[in-house]
């Protein structure tokens, strides 16, 4: 078939989304810095801004070179989107998928919203790991996905296709892109996963119209947090409002009081407010050997959600947590300092 599953999960299986050889590993490691960047270069590629406008007309020419039968996998109109409003975002060593799945059953059944749920592992179906209003996606609907994005990103394998924003978004920290490997045609396994789920979030999941569009989109870190690949969603300036105030999810059906200190909101282009609720679950030692042997170190990455201006603040030279450690050491010294002259 066309759209099968089987070959969608055997494709994610391989090489294709699995790095393999020791140059592979040593690539994927050295990009790792740079995920940010990378993920929002996919996300072009897939006609998606997640920052800006929640409606975007793709009239380029890749989006033209597209046949029907693709246009039609995921949304009825190719050329609109859709982004949620309302994101959570959660980070921590234990209890993140708990705790997204609760926060889930409270906004679908206490307020009736529409919710897209990307979590990991997956127990048993790799479609579980997808979930929209409490449900995995089939697999009919898994196979969809992935083919409709898959080909999308394909389109630039011959190099006839510029993506303008790669240069940009790879220099966007001070960064040389001739610093990195190759930005692969097709991204790894978990960052191929979650385009997926942000794609199909950010579409209507079929071309059945009766289905309404989501309103809250969840997401569960893979690891760490301020280079994973979920942590594409730009919280709003510092310069916001510190006081939560009560947030209208939807005015239409539902009105919430949901408040919250990790809870900040921001202005987007077609002058919706957009809320983002970040959270940390239980810290503790987990994947040290990227995230760092000390439960400060472990916690520093995974504070990364929190961080804003994210693609210019976070990448290959941002220090890592040696420079915190300094600047907070500095800053210590200064005060001290201070103190005793006066």
């Amino acid at each position: 078939e066309r759209y099968s599953y089987d070959e969608a999960v055997s494709a994610l299986l391989s090489p294709l989304h699995q790095a393999t050889t020791p140059e592979e590993l040593r690539a994927a490691a050295l990009r790792r810095t740079n995920t940010l960047q990378d993920m929002h270069i996919y996300l072009h590629r897939l006609g998606l801004d997640l920052n800006g406008s929640d409606a975007i007309n793709n009239n380029n020419s890749s989006s033209n070179k597209i046949s029907g039968d693709i246009k039609n996998d995921i949304n009825t109109n190719y050329n609109k989107y859709h982004i949620p409003s309302l994101i959570f975002h959660i980070t921590g060593t234990k209890g993140k998928g708990s705790t997204l799945s609760l926060c889930e059953s409270i906004l679908r059944n206490a307020y009736g919203l529409n919710t897209g749920l990307f979590t990991s592992p997956h127990l048993v179906n790799i479609c579980e790991r997808i979930r929209i209003n409490g449900m995995p996606l089939s697999k009919q609907m898994f196979g969809r996905v992935y083919w409709s994005v898959r080909r999308k990103l394909e389109e630039f394998h011959d190099g006839t296709d510029k993506d303008d924003d790669v240069e940009h978004y790879n220099c966007g920290n001070g960064v040389n892109a001739t610093s990195f490997p190759p930005l692969p045609i097709l991204p790894g396994y978990f960052r191929m996963l979650t385009l997926m789920a942000i794609y199909t979030f950010c579409h209507q999941p079929t071309n059945t119209i009766s289905i309404p569009k989501i309103d809250v989109i969840l997401l569960e870190v893979g690891m760490g947090g301020r280079y994973d690949a979920t942590n594409v969603f730009e919280p709003p300036a510092p310069s916001s409002s510190a006081t939560p105030t009560p947030t209208e999810l939807d005015s239409s059906r539902t009105t919430s009081s949901l408040e919250s200190s990790t809870m900040e909101s921001s202005t987007r282009n077609n002058n919706e407010q957009r809320v983002l609720v970040r959270g940390v679950t239980l810290i503790d030692y987990d994947h040290t050997r990227v995230l760092g042997s000390t439960l400060s170190q472990i916690a520093w990455e995974k504070g990364g959600i929190y961080i804003h201006n994210k693609l210019q603040s976070i990448g290959m030279d941002d220090g890592g947590y040696e420079r915190f450690v300094a600047e907070k050491n500095l800053t210590k010294t200064t005060v001290a300092a201070a103190a005793a002259s006066n």
